[in-house]
């Protein structure tokens, strides 16, 4: 009985072991797979890393191409302004050379009004008139003298 007991522990113990040794092999495939899994997860956390790297570099483009896009936007409305100013300046000396013209043409209109009178009164008068009377004041200065 003893003998029996022995090999029914024997048997047992064997069972055992074999159990064992399977749990072992299982253990040992599922710290390779996980090993597998952890390289993998690595791998992706590294390609992330890179994305997220360039990402930040995409951002810092852009935000210094938005900063600069500001600045020319800046530049440009006072630039706009300014031509805005030199626009008004040149509609007010437009406005000013109008009102001269205007006048010169006004001044002009009486100056052919009074060459036109002048004409009228040479041909009002004879010019053998006038060479008798400027002869005449010529005359009376020479008297005088």
């Amino acid at each position: 009985m003893e003998r029996r007991s022995l090999a029914n522990d024997m048997k047992r113990l064997e069972e055992d072991l074999v159990h064992e040794r399977s749990l072992a092999l299982d253990n040992q495939e599922m710290l390779r797979r996980s090993k597998i899994k952890e390289q993998e997860l690595e791998d992706q956390l590294e390609s992330l890393l890179r994305e997220l790297e360039e990402s930040e570099d995409n951002y810092d483009n852009l935000m210094d191409s938005f900063a600069d896009s500001q600045r020319t936007v800046e530049r440009m409305r006072q630039e706009l302004n300014l031509g805005a100013q030199l626009v008004q300046k040149l509609q007010d000396e437009k406005l000013q050379l109008m009102e001269e013209l205007n006048e010169l043409h006004e001044e002009n209109a009486e100056v052919e009004q009074a060459q036109e009178l002048l004409e009228k009164m040479r041909v009002m008068f004879d010019p053998r008139l006038l060479r008798l009377t400027t002869g005449r004041i010529t005359m009376s200065r020479s008297e005088q003298r």
